[in-house]
């Protein structure tokens, strides 16, 4: 008998745990995130990222601040229907808010930053012309990964201005980017 209360009293923990509704899913938050996706449907960020990729973004972003903050900063999903909504979202939430949705955006690994650089045409200017562009897609896609590339790119979204520091500071270093053109068997006098 006791046995079984003390499995019974885990059971209930472990479900009461685990049944936190994200606040994307709630009917107010749902309305964030529908908000957002008509942005994104109306921008050139289509280019950039799929639907999947979109949406698996914002819904960090809405689970990592909820609805509580964006009320606080006065964020209304009216306020990220048009224009660039995660640069809305930058302007409005605190630093420490926009610390979470860009730290959430990374840890959700929705995206490959490299990828999205080049379907937003990074790889396309004259510096890589001499260069086939299955050895571009490789080197960006290396310099993606690095987890302070990963966050500069966060906080660009989001229009902060410290992300242009940081994503020059994280391929700063000669060794990531040497690494990258080395892996994709690329000449470095090639890059013009």
């Amino acid at each position: 008998m006791r046995r079984s209360l003390v499995v019974l009293s885990v059971v209930t923990l472990l479900v009461a745990c685990g049944s936190e509704t994200a606040p994307s899913s709630t009917a107010d938050g749902k309305k964030y995130v529908a908000a957002i996706m008509t942005s994104y449907r109306s921008s050139n960020a289509r280019n950039a990222f799929t639907p999947t990729e979109a949406r698996c973004i914002t819904e960090a972003a809405v689970d990592a601040v909820g609805i509580d903050a964006l009320r606080a900063a006065k964020v209304q999903p009216s306020d990220l229907a048009s224009g660039s909504a995660f640069q809305t979202l930058g302007n409005k939430l605190s630093n420490a808010d926009n610390d979470k949705v860009s730290a959430a955006i990374v840890d959700a690994h929705c995206i490959d930053v490299g990828t999205v650089l080049l379907r937003s045409g990074a790889g396309d200017g004259a510096a890589f012309s001499q260069i086939a562009k299955a050895k571009v897609r490789c080197v960006f896609r290396r310099l993606g990964v690095p987890v302070a590339a990963q966050r500069a790119f966060a906080d660009s979204l989001l229009g902060l201005a410290r992300s242009d520091a940081e994503f020059t500071a994280s391929f700063r270093k000669e060794a990531v980017l040497l690494r990258a053109l080395t892996a994709c068997k690329v000449d470095p006098s090639q890059i013009k």
